[in-house]
């Protein structure tokens, strides 16, 4: 009988004390029919599992294959998936290479695949569509990650904001704690299941450095600049790296390495890489003239209108710049050296101000492509836990990735990166499409 690496992803978390234990698939069905056997038999759900006789790539009988997958997808999520979303899974399988649909077996479809359909939504198109991904990118996820002795894995995060009825243009005070291990569990899920032997996740996270603002929205920095609280940001920052760090360590084993890496590491690197390719003046630029450069071209025809967006203050004359300089000093302390640390957060924060509007462009365009290029470089997989998913983030990935892969044999349009599903209010035990994993993680 089959086994799976149980994590519970559930929006209420019933099972959290069972993630990363190892389970037969028939005892876990058998718990979530306990749990509320009135939902379970009404949507036709499968108790005693190892009787249950289905074809594992769901083109005989394809109505057992469903029920199958229905019944796994609410094992592990306690949501509900209709139908067009089951079909994705056997939609995936249709689409892998010959070598790999000879692996498809019954522990590919009751305890990978569930994982995989739990967390990312899938469409059939060819073409960018935001918040949902390609199937022939989870074909090329499948590929990397699907029993392969060593998987690295890479996610960034956002800066972990505060909802507005809350607290006004801030962060949150602390993470939320169930959130994370959700989003831990679903990444941890899907490749414990993939049977790699290791598995290293690498997170990249702003810390309390210099570059504090480099993944918050300019508002929230002005106001705690303003208010004079800059001191109390860099607290807050700092204890959100512990706490997800701390959380991070309690899924740590032998063949579990689970990373928690400054930004800055990642952010300088886009820097240097502007540097080094457009010269150090490359924040003044105002367009670019080479057809032929690609970065530039997704920078001009896709990240640019959303600047605006992100980052609405870089639209101001200088005598705005001006005015937030006069605040430089606003936050009083009697440290030193945390004056001269909070100093430079700000000094930073205004340089990135003055940048022009295809500067900043150019910066959030190499982000994502160097992200491609390490994965690339690397045979890294990307999972997107970050807010926004937009299409200047997929292309740029996209070009980085094929810039820089090893294996130049497979699909140029192919890329290993998955965005997990977004959803502003979550419904427990609602429909598949009502639970979220990405950005921001914020109480109830």
């Amino acid at each position: 009988m089959e086994v799976i690496h149980f994590y519970d992803v559930s929006i209420g978390q019933k099972m959290a004390t069972l993630s990363g234990e190892t389970m037969d698939v028939v005892d876990l069905s058998r718990r979530k029919k306990l749990e509320d056997p009135v939902l379970f038999e009404s949507k036709g759900l499968i108790e005693k599992l190892d009787k249950y006789d289905f074809d594992p790539i769901g083109i005989k009988h394809s109505s057992r294959w469903e029920n199958i997958m229905a019944t796994m997808i609410f094992s592990i999520s306690d949501q509900i998936p209709n139908r067009e979303e089951i079909k994705r899974g056997r939609q995936i399988i249709e689409k892998l290479p010959r070598h790999l649909k000879a692996d498809i077996d019954r522990q590919f479809v009751l305890t990978f695949l569930p994982y995989l359909l739990t967390g990312f939504n899938f469409h059939l198109g060819k073409s960018f569509v935001a918040n949902a991904n390609l199937i022939d990118n989870s074909v090329s996820f499948i590929g990397e990650v699907y029993r392969n002795p060593l998987v690295n894995a890479s996610s960034f995060l956002c800066a972990h904001r505060e909802s507005f009825k809350v607290k006004t243009l801030s962060l949150v005070d602390h993470v939320h704690e169930k959130k994370v291990k959700r989003v831990l569990g679903l990444e941890l899920g899907l490749l414990a299941n993939a049977l790699i032997k290791t598995i290293n996740i690498d997170w990249y996270q702003q810390t309390a450095t210099p570059k504090a603002s480099s993944n918050m929205f300019p508002e929230i920095f002005i106001n705690y600049l303003k208010t004079g609280k800059i001191g109390d940001l860099m607290k807050t920052i700092e204890a959100h790296r512990v706490e997800i760090e701390g959380l991070m360590s309690k899924y740590i084993g032998p063949d579990t390495n689970l990373n928690l890496k400054p930004l800055d590491t990642f952010t300088s690197l886009v820097e240097s890489y502007l540097d080094n390719r457009y010269g150090e003046t490359w924040r003044e630029m105002q367009s670019f003239s080479n057809e032929n450069d690609a970065l530039a071209k997704i920078a001009y025809e896709m990240t640019l209108p959303e600047v605006t967006r992100l980052m609405p203050f870089f639209k101001q004359a200088t005598e705005a710049i001006v005015e937030l300089n006069r605040y430089k000093y606003s936050t009083v302390t009697t440290n030193h050296e945390e004056q001269n640390l909070i100093a430079a957060v700000i000094e930073w924060f205004l340089k990135c101000q003055k940048m022009t509007k295809f500067g900043k462009a150019l910066y959030e365009t190499a982000f994502y492509y160097l992200w491609g290029a390490l994965s690339g470089n690397n045979s890294m997989v990307g999972i997107g836990i970050d807010r926004d998913h937009d299409n200047y983030q997929y292309y740029a990935f996209r070009q980085g990735y094929n810039d820089n892969r090893r294996d130049k044999t497979t699909q140029e349009d192919n890329i290993p990166l998955l965005y997990a599903r977004r959803n502003e209010e979550e419904k427990p035990k609602g429909l598949l499409k009502d639970i979220s994993f990405r950005q921001f993680w914020r109480g109830e």
